[in-house]
């Protein structure tokens, strides 16, 4: 059985929080989006959990999220520099926008676009998430370009 579980997530943009509707399945992980096409986002978490109600959708967590800031990264894309790279935050929005990705195109778009495996891997292991990084084997990456 396939079953979907929301979740809220939070962004930074152009100075304001917003919230969205995330979704996880054994299909593929991907924003809600309207009827509009358009990425469902509200102002609070409250709205938020409102709006899944109307649609009979029962948000799994209520926990405030922890927010992907946005304008770090507009900031960084102004002014890129290797030392300054943020494997966390990049590793966040490019899932982010793969996930953005698979709503438009209703489908697995990890799998579908691996364009750029080696940076993605690369970003991955430089954050040395606990559970896959042993005891005094963090990376740290050297970025070049």
């Amino acid at each position: 059985m396939n079953e979907i579980e929301f979740y809220p997530s939070l962004i930074k943009f152009e100075g304001k929080q917003r919230y969205l509707l995330w979704q996880t399945s054994d299909d593929y992980d991907c924003v809600v989006l309207g009827e509009d096409g358009m990425m469902l986002n509200f102002d609070t978490i409250e709205l938020l959990i409102a709006h899944a109600e109307k649609l009979h959708i029962v948000v799994v967590s209520d926990q405030e999220p922890q927010c992907l800031d946005l304008d770090l990264l507009d900031a960084w894309l102004k002014d890129p520099q290797t030392k300054t790279v943020k494997p966390k935050l990049f590793l966040n929005a490019w899932n982010l926008f793969t996930d953005v990705q698979s709503a438009i195109n209703r489908k697995n778009m990890d799998r579908e676009d691996n364009a750029y495996p080696r940076l993605y891997d690369k970003l991955f292991w430089s954050n040395n998430l606990p559970i896959f990084t042993p005891v005094g084997r963090a990376l740290h990456p050297k970025w070049t370009k």
